[in-house]
């Protein structure tokens, strides 16, 4: 068996500093004081997945926290900041998105991520995207993302999705990806559908699925690229809960499998509005 060990002394540790950067962000947006016209909202989630890989029954354990800050219908901040125990190997990362809304149902975003470590993070991951509402109830959204690692290896990420609001209490979503990676130009596409209902500020219900192929070659440090292909299917169940008109809950299980793993997971989280 081959198990990676959870240090719950240095898990503790990271969780702190991820709780005082969150703290820090969101004392420093409320001292700004607030556009009448323009009133700011706020959203503070915290949460912990747990992921399980079979045949060789390794395990995957993190620990993240989202902070996000809105005007409605005008921009959105959204950082995060996480801690990864897989494969022996721990990561801490961040990330941070801007989003802003323009005229006639057009928006557009700019994402930026890294984190600490060889394998779990990559060096950076740069994004860029635009979305607009086609018509009522219907938002198409194109995207592009640069993955680099510390190695050779990069990507190049493209992307188109949908989301679909069928009434009031219908959701639906999917989107197909196709990635370039290098070196090599590897190519990896993906179909993803989704679907959730439920009642607005009490609770959603939802699931979806994937399906694609994998392509990458890995640079070792001998010099010589070794291919990777593979075919990969998963699938997920998600529940949304609000305890309160401002507190809930978030639950998702997951299952995925491909030619060399099985992997099952879980992931329970909570979120604070204001």
């Amino acid at each position: 068996m081959n198990e990676v060990g959870w240090n719950h002394n240095m898990a503790i540790k990271k969780l702190g500093v991820i709780a005082a950067t969150l703290l820090i962000l969101c004392l420093a947006q409320m001292a700004v004081a607030q556009d009448e016209d323009n009133p700011r909202t706020y959203m503070l989630e915290v949460g912990t997945s747990y992921y399980v890989y079979t045949p060789n029954t390794p395990t995957a354990q993190s620990m993240y926290a989202a902070f996000m800050l809105s005007r409605p219908y005008i921009d959105s901040w959204r950082f995060d900041v996480g801690f990864e125990d897989r494969y022996n190997e721990e990561a801490v990362s961040y990330g941070v998105v801007y989003t802003r809304f323009f005229k006639h149902s057009w928006r557009a975003w700019l994402g930026y991520g890294s984190g600490n470590s060889d394998v779990l993070s990559p060096d950076y991951r740069a994004s860029i995207g635009v979305g607009k509402g086609i018509f009522s109830g219907f938002n198409l959204d194109v995207g592009y993302t640069r993955i680099q690692s510390r190695v050779a290896n990069y990507a190049d990420m493209y992307s188109i999705g949908y989301t679909w609001y069928l009434g009031n209490h219908i959701i639906t979503g999917g989107g197909y990806h196709y990635d370039v990676g290098h070196p090599g130009n590897t190519v990896s596409q993906s179909v993803d559908l989704g679907i959730s209902v439920g009642v607005w500020r009490q609770f959603y219900i939802g699931g979806g699925v994937r399906f694609g192929d994998v392509s990458y070659q890995l640079v070792p440090n001998s010099g010589q690229n070794l291919q990777v292909d593979y075919s990969e299917d998963s699938f997920f169940l998600s529940l949304s809960l609000y305890l309160k008109q401002d507190l809930g809950i978030n639950l998702r299980v997951d299952s995925s499998e491909n030619d060399f793993n099985n992997i099952h997971g879980f992931t329970m989280s909570v979120f604070k509005e204001w």
